[in-house]
């Protein structure tokens, strides 16, 4: 998810990408597979990474430094953790943390041009009565990050906004747990689903 932009805009094109790993610690032949399948993408949000500390991660910043830059959010429970990755062919300036929270959230501000650029990779929590305090978190931390100019949310959100459209099989078209939650943090900072602006 990220505000959109004209697309005739003079800023660069980027592509982005954001996958549920399902855990790749001590998966040696996952990660290699992983690597060959995004490796050309510019920035990219890993989810349930299962990475508990850096030694967890050696094995996976091994087959990626090659061509990423890597940050992690290391897990605080079980079956979380967020990594962003940048490809290393990216001149982004100024690349710093923001905030985190961690397992669950990463967001690092990055200068194109002028522009202050805010990425932010999320691992929504899967249980409904968790989703609206971890929106309200996420929404707090964005109101303190002050000058942005363009914001990106990439992550696994885990609920949809149209079941009807974004689930198979179809579901009935009644909003899930949190959507409203997520509807608000849309509406704050005018931010777009991309994917259905244009493929309605």
């Amino acid at each position: 998810m990220q505000n959109f932009q004209n697309p005739r805009s003079t800023q660069p094109n980027f592509s982005f990408g954001s996958l549920n790993l399902g855990g790749v610690k001590s998966r040696p032949s996952k990660v290699s597979k992983v690597f060959e399948y995004v490796k050309h993408i510019n920035i990219l949000v890993f989810q349930e990474t299962h990475f508990f500390n850096p030694k967890d991660a050696l094995f996976f910043n091994s087959i990626f430094e090659a061509k990423f830059k890597i940050f992690h959010s290391f897990a605080k429970e079980r079956c979380t953790g967020v990594t962003i990755l940048v490809n290393q062919n990216l001149f982004l300036n100024n690349f710093l943390k923001c905030f985190e929270i961690e397992g669950r959230c990463l967001a690092y501000r990055f200068l194109i041009g002028k522009e202050n650029m805010l990425l932010v990779g999320l691992y929504v929590p899967a249980k409904p009565t968790l989703r609206y305090r971890f929106f309200q978190e996420v929404l707090s931390k964005l109101d303190e990050t002050p000058n942005i100019s363009e914001l990106i949310l990439l992550g696994d959100f885990n609920c949809v906004e149209n079941p009807s459209l974004d689930r198979f099989p179809k579901r009935t078209n009644i909003a899930e747990p949190g959507v409203l939650d997520l509807g608000e943090n849309k509406a704050g900072y005018d931010l777009y689903d991309v994917f259905r602006y244009f493929k309605p």
